[in-house]
Order: C-alpha cells, then structure tokens, then sequence
C-alpha cells in the first residue's frame, strides 16, 4: 500500500491533514492531501468532498479522511464494492484523537494504516475487526504470511467466526514443498477434517469432499525450469517437453518465473519466446562449486562431457536461489532433452528486481513509478551517474556502484539478495530500453522494467522532432565496429531522403566528431546539419550547432545526444 489520498474538509482537519501527509511521505508512502480549506500543502477542491472521493477511489491503496465518521459513511456507500477491490478507509477525528479503521481492514490494509496514521498523530487506533480485537490471527493474516491466495472468499465469514468463536481449526498442507501447517494427502485429508470445527487447506487444487467450513488457500509460488538436451533438439521438442513437465509437476505455465541452462541453444531460446518465458545463460563457473542438498548423484557422462555433475537439477536451484525445493527431479524426455524445476522460495517471491530508468540527469526529470520503486528497495545499485540523480531517496539504503567492467558481477549479487528476500533497484540513467539493452541482458533473475525518459525524447522535445518521424540509434553497444559502421550507413540514407536523426554516440570510440567524419565518408553532404547536446536538462547543459564538416573537434560529455539533419 503506497498510493494515499488524505481528505480534509474543515480548518482544523486541514493542519491535521497536512501533518499526516508530510509524514506519510516521509515513511515512503506518496500522499497527497486534498482540502477544502486553507493548507500549507496539497491540492485545494471546491464544492463536494463525494466528488473528491469519486476521483480518488479507485486510483490509490487508501483513503485517510479527517471528517465526521457518518458523513464519511455517506460517502463511500454509493463506491463500496468488494473487500478484494476497495482501498482501505480511515477516518480521523478533526482534534485527531481518534483513527478509526472503517474499511477493509484485513485485505485492504485499513487496520495497518489506522494504526500508522495513529502513531503519527499519538492518537487511538481504533480496530473492530473481531480477530484483531481478540488477538488472533484471521485468515486474511494467514494467507498474507503464507504467501497465499484466498480462492473460496465465500467461507472467510464462517472460518473466521470460528476462529473468534473459540473453534478448533486445522491447518493442513496438501502441497508437497510447503513448509507451514500438517501435511497430509487427499485421503488424509477427510480423516483429519473429523478432529477439526474448521479448516484452512493450503492447496494447488481445490480439495474435494470436505463437509465442515474451510477455506481454501494457494500457494502464490513461481517456478525456475531447468533445462539439458542432447544436440540437434528442435524447438517443438523443448515445447512439448517443458508443457508434459508442468502438467506432471501441476503447475501451470504462468507459475514460471525463468527457464536456465548453460548453454544459449537456438531451440531454448526459440522455445522460451513460443512459451512468452524469460531464458537465463548461466556461466559454467557459477555451477561449479554450487551445492544442494536435493541435488541427484552426479551424472558421470554430463561430468565427462560438460563438467559439472548435472545441468538441469543445478540450474532450476541455482536460478530459484536460497531456500529453493525441487519440485521436479531431473525427468529425461525422449532420451534428448532432461528438464528439472525447482520452487522459488515464498520469501523471495514477494521481493522484487525493479530496473528503473530515472531520466536524463535532473531530478525533475525522474517519475513517480520510479521514486516509488526506489523507496520500495532495500538494496539500490547502479552507475554513478544515475545513483546521484536519485542520491535524495537513498537514505537507510545499501547502495552498490557499479561499473561497465564489474557490471556482470555486481549484478548477480543483486539478483541473491532478491533471491534472499530483498527487494532490489538498478537504477540507468534515461530509459533502460533504449541503450541499455546489453545491461538488460546479464540480469540472471526475474525483474520489472519502470520506463524513464531518455535523453532521446529530450533532445527530440528541444528541437521539436516528432520521434515517429525520425530514424532512431544508439550506439550503447559492444559488438564489432563493422556493425555499427553499418547503421551508420543507414543514416547516411536518413540523412539522403530529409529524415532527422537521433543518435546516441557510443564513449569513448565513436563519439560525435568521428560520427561526423564516418558519416561524411560514407556520402553524407559536408553541409548537413547537426547539434551536439550535452549533458541534458543539468545545471552544465550545453548545445553546439554545427555542419558535418565544421563540428568543433572537442572532448564531449559521454552524456551526449547528436541531432542530425534538423
């Protein structure tokens, strides 16, 4: 819960509106107040506060309203629809003695947000949810730390009351690599269900012939494949195998997080983009020294061929990080492809690999999925250029700087600690998507790409080039020098049919001034104009206007952004 719209719609209820948000945002939360009457921060509204919930109500995780607990109640009822949609509701008292959980409260998160709201204001939290009130835990709670989900929300009401009520409730585990609960068998089961008043059964499928009240709680789990083939194999052959795995392990497509190997074979990597699954290279050095209880003897023939004692069980643990299980052993399909998987850890599943784009340089620059994302991290890494853009938001973080040459390194030290439970951000300078594609390519673990805006759409924006009217390169890229000559070549077509360009030089070896001289010996006229912006939307910003010919021979910034025929 992060998104929090915070209402005020008296005077004193606007100080104490204002107090709220300000701390709020300071906890890592993006509050914002709105207010009817004069405040020190905030959006201003006129006319009904309803309207004011209207426009908020479905766009943010909470709602704290400093107001009149019955006029509050009018206006939510007409939005009400479903504790699994509804953002949680807090109601605040204007001399902010009182925080009240209205709505919510366990899927929503009210009755953590009163109790924040509270601590702030040195208020009383006021909880009346009958779980909470009694100390016990409901089933919401359970399935929040079991890292699960609540498939029958029809029985929550009956199981919960037997839970307030005294009952007897049973936890069983009907799933073979969960560690909470008594774990039993479907014939099992039934027979238990006997010693019980109620039950919580946490399942991949929905179990049958039960007669007394239960819900029914799934494990959220993600998957790592693990993936050997003998050579040849085509990419139907690895499809077919990974969907026959899946449905022997019931496990369905969407569970999988990463299929890994040691080598980058063509029907993998053909297979995985059928599938719409990400493929990991892993390095054989990696595997080498790594151990795992549930590791199979090795196999002597993959140890005389490839060296490792085996590369699929390795894989799928290796990639599913610390605390992984196997849920597939090693399973050999048609004598040419063996496949593994392994369960990523529950704690892992819940932290996350933001790779977050935070604008050219400026911190006006950087966009609030961005800051949200970096506030969310414990671990922040990346070059030094972007960890000054965010330095504001790093406080109480472990941060890493990296470098071109220890990249691949410090990467897979983030990827751990995500492994480990951590939530984690690299941080690029402009868009990850437009020149840092390489980068994007070693990252050996799942991750979410936030969008940021590139140097690209600032220089375009500068000069007022439509980007769909333009031919767009960047150079942010090893490879031979024959192939980057080549799209340079492609430019020099641009440049021929009156098309602009925009171009991000590559530091240090093909920046503007040899740009200019390649393209010119490739047959772009000598006249052609272009700007040399560098160092976009900083304090050093710069801009040098020029021909082909005349461009001031110069050390640029490797921040720097050519516009051609503009």
């Amino acid at each position: 819960m992060k998104k929090i719209a915070v209402v005020s719609v008296s005077s004193p209820g606007a100080a104490v509106g204002d107090k709220i948000t300000q701390k709020l945002n300071e906890l890592g939360f993006f509050a914002h107040h709105y207010h009817k009457y004069e405040s020190g921060i905030g959006v201003s509204y006129k006319g009904s506060v309803s309207q004011v919930f209207k426009q908020v109500y479905k766009v943010v995780d909470g709602i704290v309203a400093i107001m009149a607990l019955g006029g509050l109640v009018r206006v939510i009822t007409p939005l009400l629809r479903s504790k699994l949609s509804d953002p949680a509701v807090v109601c605040v008292d204007d001399a902010a003695r009182f925080c009240i959980s209205v709505c919510s409260g366990h899927l929503g998160g009210a009755n953590e947000l009163a109790s924040i709201v509270a601590k702030i204001l040195g208020a009383t939290p006021v909880i009346t949810t009958a779980t909470d009130s009694l100390g016990k835990a409901s089933v919401e709670e359970m399935a929040e730390k079991f890292g699960c989900e609540i498939k029958n929300l029809g029985s929550l009401l009956e199981v919960n009351a037997a839970i307030v009520n005294g009952k007897k409730l049973g936890v069983v585990v009907l799933t073979p690599v969960f560690a909470q609960g008594e774990r039993v068998n479907e014939e099992q089961l039934l027979e238990k269900e006997k010693r019980y008043d109620a039950l919580v059964v946490i399942s991949d499928k929905e179990p049958k012939g039960l007669t007394k009240p239960y819900v029914w709680l799934k494990p959220k789990r993600k998957v790592v494949i693990g993936i050997g083939s003998v050579k040849g194999v085509s990419s139907d052959e690895v499809v077919k195998a990974i969907t026959q795995a899946l449905e022997k392990a019931g496990i369905s497509l969407s569970d999988v997080q990463a299929v890994a190997s040691i080598k980058e074979e063509n029907a993998f990597v053909e297979a995985c983009k059928r599938l719409g699954l990400r493929f990991v290279k892993l390095e054989k050095d990696s595997l080498k020294a790594f151990n795992h209880p549930e590791l199979s003897p090795p196999s002597e023939q993959v140890l005389k061929h490839v060296g490792l004692s085996g590369v699929a069980e390795p894989c799928a643990l290796y990639v599913a990080g610390e605390g992984s299980t196997l849920i597939l052993k090693k399973t050999k399909f048609w004598r040419r492809i063996t496949l593994a998987i392994a369960s990523v850890p529950i704690s892992a599943q819940s932290a996350k690999l933001f790779v977050v784009g935070v604008g050219p340089g400026s911190q006006e620059y950087l966009t609030d999925c961005a800051k949200r994302a970096i506030l969310d991290a414990k671990v922040v890494a990346g070059y030094a250029h972007p960890l000054r853009t965010v330095r504001h938001l790093l406080s109480g973080k472990v941060v890493l700087t990296f470098t071109i040459k220890d990249s691949k390194q410090k990467i897979e030290q983030i990827c751990q600690r995500v492994k480990q439970g951590e939530s984690c951000a690299i941080v690029l300078t402009g868009d990850a998507c437009f020149s840092e594609k390489e980068l994007l390519q070693k990252i050996p673990c799942d991750f979410e790409i936030i969008p940021g805006i590139s140097s690209i759409q600032v220089a375009a924006a500068r000069c007022g080039v439509s980007l769909d009217k333009a031919h767009v390169l960047t150079l942010h890229e090893s490879g031979e020098r024959e192939l980057l000559e080549q799209k340079l070549r492609e430019v020099v077509d641009s440049i021929k049919r009156s098309k602009p360009v925009l171009l991000l030089p590559r530091p240090y070896d093909l920046m503007p001034n040899e740009i200019a001289s390649l393209l010119i010996s490739f047959g772009a006229p000598k006249h052609t104009t272009v700007r040399v912006y560098e160092n976009l939307t900083l304090e050093n910003e710069t801009q040098t206007q020029a021909t082909l010919a005349s461009l001031p021979r110069k050390t640029y910034s490797d921040l720097t952004v050519m516009v051609i025929n503009v």
